[in-house]
């Protein structure tokens, strides 16, 4: 939960920032439990930094391909860019009917303009990495608009609804 960094220190923590290299941890460690059959990633967070979220995202990946255990995103809140990244490689994502994304503001084109390389080679990366996944969605729709979790699984964004965590436990059989 909360904007997800690379290499975070405590006051971030405090203020709500949350590792992608403390998500890693948890997810490797997980994944090593003989005890944990399936993990979930109860995710609420406005996207965040780029470095380290795609090393986030192969981690999720490896833990899918590896077929062992199962791995799936669910948001009640929000899943945006960064969020959405690590999510994109899970064997299912899930969203409340209502969750949307973080609301953002266009660039004007002078800004454009002068970010435009940077920004085309990220977000080549990051659709990239989630068109392996989701094949049929348009780039169109990684374009940092925000859906709520009916469209989102109306375009093909996230597998399904869930009206809670403990809802979607009951679909996997999980509770």
């Amino acid at each position: 939960q909360g904007v997800i960094g690379h290499k975070v220190g405590a006051v971030a923590k405090m203020l709500g920032a949350v590792d992608a290299l403390d998500i890693m941890a948890a997810i490797e460690l997980a994944a090593d439990d003989d005890e944990v059959d399936t993990i979930i990633l109860d995710i609420d967070s406005p996207g965040g930094t780029v470095a380290g979220v795609p090393e986030l995202a192969e981690t999720v990946e490896a833990v899918q391909a590896s077929g062992t255990k199962k791995i799936y995103a669910y948001t009640d809140s929000q899943m945006a860019s960064a969020a959405y990244w690590l999510a994109a490689g899970a064997n299912g994502i899930f969203a409340a009917p209502s969750a949307a994304g973080f609301p953002g503001v266009a660039l004007d084109e002078e800004v454009r303009k002068h970010l435009q390389t940077e920004v085309m080679e990220t977000y080549n990366e990051f659709a990239g990495f989630v068109s392996k996944f989701r094949p049929g969605l348009n780039y169109e729709h990684l374009q940092g608009q925000t859906f709520t979790g009916r469209r989102a699984a109306e375009i093909g964004m996230i597998d399904g609804e869930a009206k809670s965590l403990d809802i979607l436990l009951q679909k996997l059989g999980k509770a």
